[in-house]
């Protein structure tokens, strides 16, 4: 279903085997889009003179922002509350927009328009619970040996909405050498998939 992709050394370029007949390699270009992370969770933008202006506070771990294609709206992923919000631009006006089956990690806008969005893992019923308590439980958890926290299960899903929050596209199985998607973006017709636990991407053709 996936074929891996070897990155190559530098910042925007990537050399990827290619599936083609007779084309052993071909060269991607794509450009990074990167959340800030501040101790407030502060989504922020800035300004080609590298000005910075809070747009919202009190985000559940917002992990991933996206632009609509008109311009009139950001996308929000909060992680901890499996949702993704909007953002009305300029007035800042924060809006539930869709409830994700998991932990979305990273989301972007496809050359199709489409908000796509790597769900790292499904919900987990300790996590869940978790939610509920004080901050300090939380804390505690975390602070727990890796043997005995929570784990991500080893599925790779993705899905793609369109402007009103329509789900287009919606990809879900495993893979023996790729799970955990933490990024994904699709550019003409080709979905690039990355993973923290992977030192490669994987690649599959839209629906």
């Amino acid at each position: 279903m996936f074929r891996s992709a070897l990155s190559a050394v530098g910042a925007t370029e990537i050399e990827t085997v290619a599936s083609a007949p007779g084309l052993p390699y071909q060269k991607r270009y794509q450009t990074a889009w990167r959340l800030f992370s501040v101790p407030e969770n502060w989504p922020f933008s800035t300004s080609v003179m590298a000005l910075v202006a809070v747009l919202a506070t009190g985000l559940a771990f917002p992990n991933g922002v996206a632009l609509q294609p008109d311009g009139r709206r950001l996308v929000v992923a909060e992680m901890w509350t499996y949702k993704l919000l909007t953002m009305d631009l300029p007035s800042g006006e924060l809006t539930d927009w869709v409830l994700l089956p998991g932990f979305a990690d990273n989301i972007s806008t496809g050359s199709d328009g489409l908000i796509w969005v790597a769900v790292a893992s499904p919900r987990d019923p300790v996590v869940d619970l978790l939610a509920t308590k004080p901050p300090v439980l939380r804390k505690i958890v975390w602070a727990l040996p890796d043997a005995l926290q929570p784990k991500p299960k080893k599925l790779i899903r993705i899905q793609a909405y369109d402007g009103e929050g329509q789900l287009v596209q919606d990809l879900l199985g495993t893979d023996q050498d790729f799970h955990l998607p933490t990024g994904v973006r699709e550019h003409h017709g080709t979905v690039w998939l990355g993973s923290l636990e992977r030192d490669y991407l994987a690649t599959f053709d839209k629906l």
